[in-house]
This record gives structure tokens, sequence and C-alpha cells, in this order.
């Protein structure tokens, strides 16, 4: 390859065909850039060559990273996406959380009313459910004047208090089934005997016993201790009975 600038020395070294590539230039010879030559022509068709191999894969190199850049894109998207997702799902399990956690402290003081809408309300704004730092569901209650107090203090002053006690819910009584023992001081009346081969086994205290009284009606039996058989027995003595005309 011919250097671009050579001295006397290196240029009398040369071929003739070589010289012809360079002008003299002070004490020195230069390439003729500005030649027909061959050689000339060569170089500048590698210069070129080089040049257009240089933007193509400049140009590949910024398609490349073109393309790089959009998948980043694509996938910063993506992720901010899900995360926004994310986010909303986390949001709205706290919210239902909070809901749920507030519905439970208003209603369990409310529900202990006839009405428990009327005071629901008025509960509600009296109890604030959040989350703190932590993470941790935390609750605050207040009186009417905004004032914070405990959860025991806030429910007295409803259930407590003169003007709403009155509008308390009345307990439910739970009946008690007659037992079928004989009443006291009478023994049980052989003759009334339901078509029973045996007197049925219930191991309740006598309770599982079928007595009639004499001249009357049979004691109520308690049909929760007896067994589906002993019971349609029972039930169709008591019939044959009460048809044979036993006054009470």
């Amino acid at each position: 390859m011919l250097n671009i600038r050579i001295s006397q020395t290196q240029f009398d070294a040369l071929s003739e065909q070589e010289r012809a590539h360079y002008v003299k230039n002070g004490d020195q010879f230069v390439l003729d850039v500005n030649g027909d030559t061959p050689a000339m022509t060569e170089l500048r068709q590698q210069n070129v060559t080089l040049n257009n191999k240089l933007l193509s894969e400049t140009t590949a190199r910024q398609a490349a990273d073109a393309k790089v850049a959009k998948a980043d894109l694509d996938a910063e998207a993506k992720y901010k996406t899900q995360l926004d997702s994310q986010k909303e799902q986390i949001t709205k399990m706290q919210s239902d959380a909070i809901s749920a956690r507030k519905d439970a402290i208003v209603n369990g003081i409310a529900s202990k009313f006839d009405k428990a809408s009327l005071f629901a309300n008025t509960i509600s704004r009296q109890v604030e459910v959040s989350y703190n730092e932590k993470g941790e569901l935390v609750e605050k209650f207040v009186n009417l004047e905004g004032k914070e107090i405990t959860l025991e203090a806030l429910s007295d002053s409803y259930c407590k208090d003169p003007q709403y006690s009155a509008m308390l819910a009345k307990p439910v009584s739970t009946p008690t089934l007659p037992s079928n023992q004989p009443p006291a001081g009478q023994q049980p009346n052989q003759s009334f005997q339901p078509t029973f081969n045996h007197a049925p086994q219930g191991g309740q205290g006598g309770n599982a016993a079928n007595w009639g009284m004499e001249g009357s009606k049979p004691v109520i039996y308690d049909y929760g201790k007896m067994t589906p058989a002993e019971t349609s027995q029972y039930a169709a003595a008591k019939l044959a009975y009460d048809q044979s005309g036993a006054t009470t």
C-alpha cells in the first residue's frame, strides 16, 4: 500500500510505476490524490467502499439501538400497566378490609337495637378505620363532639343512654320443651302404654318412658328425645287414646 508522504530515499526505491503516483513537495514526495492513475482510482474506490460499509454498519447499529429502545419502552409500559393493576388490586383489597372492619364494629353496636338502621348511620360517622405506616388496620372512635373515645365508651353512649336504651332489642327466649316425666307424686299408668314391646330406650333421665295418667291424657313427651319410630308409635297411641273418649 502506498504511503501518503515519503522521503527522497523512499521515492528512489520505488518502481517507475509507483513513482507515477507521487508529486514532489519540497524535499519530500506526496501522493497525488488528484491524479487519474489506476492506483488512485482503486484507492478512491476503496475509500467509497469503506465509507459505504461504515454507513451501513452505522445504520444497522442505529436500527438495532432503536429496536432495543422500543423493546425497553414496551417492557416499561407493560411493567407500568402491571404495576398499576397490582396497585389497584391492593387499594381495593385495603378498601374492602377497611369497610369490613368498620361495618363489623358499627353493626356490632347497631344490631343491639330493634331498628339497627336508625343507629348505623350515626355510629358510622363516629368510627374511623385506616392503615398505619406498618400496614396494620387501626381504629379510632369519637363521640358526637369529635373527641376520641374507646370502643366501649362508644357502645355505652348508646346502649346505656336512657333515651336509647328503651329501643334495645328484647332478648329472644328459647322455649323449654315439656318433660314427659309424670307429675310429682303420681305414678305412671301402666294401663296406658302405646303399643311398644318395651319402654323406649332413650336414657334421658326417664324422659324416654311413655307415661299416661289415670283418667287423663298422656303426659306430653319431648319428641326431641325419641327415635323416629318411637315418635310415630307414640303419636298413633295418643290419637287412639284421644279417640277413645277419654276426658281431660
